[in-house]
């Protein structure tokens, strides 16, 4: 997944969701992905949105 989230040449939204699973499962690189992610005028808004959503609230995606 850390291939997924990082590859440049994917959409912009796949590449958030796989950050988002690796946050999920615990893998702290999910979170720094996210946090580029959030700041990467190179993918669309809703990406960035959607990235920016989890980085200011991390709860809300994390399983209970």
């Amino acid at each position: 997944m850390f291939v997924l989230a990082s590859d440049t040449g994917r959409k912009g939204g796949d590449r958030v969701d796989a950050a988002k699973a690796l946050d999920r499962l615990g893998n702290p690189s999910g979170k720094q992905l996210l946090t580029e992610l959030a700041a990467d005028d190179r993918i669309g808004r809703l990406a960035r949105f959607k990235a920016r959503e989890v980085v200011s609230n991390p709860l809300r995606f994390r399983r209970k």
